[in-house]
């Protein structure tokens, strides 16, 4: 769900042009949208107050947005089932209040460019050019069944791109196409009625993935040139803390499991568990739905949950009265739930929820990879003492952003300890620098397994990858992403760096300053193996089964192919074997050393033996 998505949606209702096209054809057909939303009547609109009913698959709400068309001011609130939301700008401070009631300043380039369209927008400025600069495109005719439409393209002055498609009949907006980074979000409008002289769309219906899981908005009020008080837009202040230490203390150390280089720790809900959660700087919080059913939680909506993998995934919303992890308890939290069948299977370990920035908004928080400890810190008793090195990040969404480099290219790279990888460039990134060229020889292969399915990408090692000024990891294994949608085609970042990189230091993660605290150990200058037995398995009970092979890889020599179902490893029967403690043993085993298989094809049973080889010693970067 993206609630952000509806809102600025609602933006687009009120559309108006006043300029002389000279000949433009693209000013043309704004021109005479224009005229066929009421043209002059638009001219003295100074401000815009809306109601609105949302409609989700499953989900009911309402909301409301308020606009100062002049400056580009505005407020968005939403009730929808279980959680609220709201966004604004007050002038100089872009923020959003998030469904657990945290307020988040926005500032990273994706928010930037984002507001930049929908102040833009809002001010009706491709009506009213001089209001705001940008580049105009005729992208020509298209057709959706017997309709003509006409493709605008519109780049605001330090915005992105979008465009604009105008009903060659009626004149009036079809519909608006803008894309996140990693995927277009469409508006489709219709039902316009006429409002005091001027046409506005009192239906917008929002995609931004499959069409089944499409938003739908209707216009219920609209007020014109209303004024607004001093504080309509300001900044919510934080709220009041939700979340208490047992017995005073202003801290809580609890051990965690290092498994697939993802985080495990013990979470209680609502007094029940332990549950095994991963820790996921990125994520949000999410109950696997086998989990949900144990504590009996209601939940609305079926809403899209997209992920690493390519697919969509149905998601719903609970609330839970609390969460506790050792000595501290955080009430009353919204939860996504989420079918974790098939990751669970991937991780050889149930996988029960994630908590992510929930925790880390309103903690102070230690990751400790050398001793496996996290400590949370209650942020206001809380002051670093230790010798790291601070980096500063800002927010992607809900992830930290740091600056580094790899191989001597420079961007952004997000800190993820719930990817179990170790550097993931990504997809733009690789094809923009022409990386899969340049490597012909690495590996291709299952690299992760997460929300909407497994990852796939072209593995290697590097030469150096950077953090921040200072911080460098010699040799990192690197993935080149080949995901065609996803997480992972993200344009504004390089690369993801996962668990796999992070664990090389101690981390102290303070959401609150934006800055992360890199500490070296003893295990920081290890160089970091990958897979020597080239397949990826997945647990799916009394047998591992096989769902990918590596080209020409020990696996792929030893004749195993995608399906195959391994019953024994060594003599040892797969329902004894720990899948994570497995890999660990494949990746860091002895090169040379045999292993042996038996295992199903359909109703034959075969044995065969696979050799430990490493597979990206000869893509070094740079041969």
């Amino acid at each position: 769900m993206n609630p952000r998505l509806i809102l600025l949606s609602v933006a687009l209702l009120f559309l108006s042009v006043a300029a002389a096209h000279d000949g433009d054809p693209a000013r043309a057909w704004l021109e005479k949208s224009w005229l066929a939303a009421g043209g002059h009547a638009w001219d003295d609109v100074t401000t815009q107050r809306s109601k609105l009913d949302l409609q989700l698959p499953g989900l009911n709400g309402e909301g409301g947005t308020s606009t100062d068309i002049v400056a580009g001011r505005f407020v968005d609130k939403m009730t929808l089932g279980p959680v609220k939301f709201a966004e604004g700008y007050d002038g100089k401070t872009h923020w959003r209040r998030d469904t657990s009631g945290q307020v988040q300043v926005l500032q990273g380039e994706k928010e930037r460019e984002a507001l930049v369209n929908n102040r833009y927008q809002r001010m009706l400025a491709y009506w009213y050019p001089q209001r705001w600069p940008a580049t105009l495109g005729d992208l020509g005719r298209t057709t959706d069944g017997e309709r003509h439409l006409h493709k605008i393209s519109i780049t605001p002055e330090g915005g992105r791109r979008f465009e604009l498609w105008i009903d060659e009949q009626s004149h009036l907006i079809d519909r608006i196409i803008e894309n996140d980074g990693s995927r277009d979000s469409i508006s489709f409008f219709s039902d316009y009625r006429s409002e005091q002289g001027r046409k506005i769309a009192h239906s917008i219906r929002v995609r931004s993935g499959e069409a089944k899981y499409d938003q739908h908005i209707r216009l219920r009020k609209v007020i014109f040139n209303q004024t607004f008080g001093a504080n309509a837009f300001t900044q919510p202040p934080a709220p009041k803390a939700d979340f208490v230490f047992a017995g005073g203390k202003a801290a809580t150390t609890v051990p965690f499991r290092l498994l697939n280089n993802h985080t495990y720790v013990h979470v209680k809900i609502n007094g029940q568990g332990p549950y095994d959660f991963i820790l996921d700087t990125g994520g949000a919080n999410v109950l696997d739905e086998s989990t949900a059913k144990k504590l009996h939680l209601a939940t609305q909506g079926k809403l899209e949950a997209r992920g690493v993998g390519e697919q969509s995934q149905d998601l719903s919303l609970a609330r839970v009265d609390r969460v506790q992890i050792g000595d501290v308890l955080v009430r009353d939290q919204t939860f996504f739930v989420i079918d974790f069948a098939q990751l669970s299977q991937a991780e050889g370990v149930h996988v029960a929820g994630l908590v992510g920035y929930e925790i880390f908004k309103r903690f102070s928080v230690r990751l400790d990879y050398a001793s496996s400890r996290l400590t949370l810190n209650d942020p206001s008793a809380f002051q670093y003492r230790g010798n790291g090195v601070p980096v500063p990040f800002e927010f992607d969404g809900h992830t930290p952003v740091v600056k580094g480099s790899i191989d001597g290219l420079h961007g952004k790279l997000t800190l993820d300890t719930g990817s179990r990888n170790f550097v993931s460039l990504h997809a733009p990134f690789v094809t923009a620098n022409g990386l899969l060229q340049k490597h012909p020889h690495a590996i291709q292969a299952i690299t992760g397994w997460g929300v909407g399915g497994p990852t796939r990408g072209r593995v290697l090692r590097g030469t150096t990858l950077t953090i921040g000024d200072s911080l460098t990891i010699d040799r990192p294994v690197m993935t080149l992403s080949l995901q065609k949608s996803g997480a992972m085609t993200d344009q504004y970042l390089i690369a993801n760096l996962g668990a796999g990189t992070l664990r090389h230091f101690n981390l102290l993660l303070d959401y609150a300053h934006k800055r992360v605290f890199f500490e070296r150990h003893a295990g920081s200058d290890q160089v970091d193996n990958y897979d020597r037995a080239g397949v990826w398995l997945n647990d799916v009970g009394d047998v591992f089964e096989v769902m990918g092979v590596v080209k020409n890889g020990p696996a792929d020599r030893a004749g195993l192919k995608v399906g195959d179902r391994i019953s024994q490893v060594d003599g040892k029967v797969a329902n004894k074997l720990f899948l994570p403690e497995l890999r660990k043993r494949w990746s860091d085993g002895e090169i040379g050393k045999r292993i042996t298989l038996s295992y199903q094809r359909g109703n034959a049973s075969h044995q065969t033996s696979l050799v430990l080889a490493d597979l990206i010693e000869t893509s070094i970067a740079g041969q």
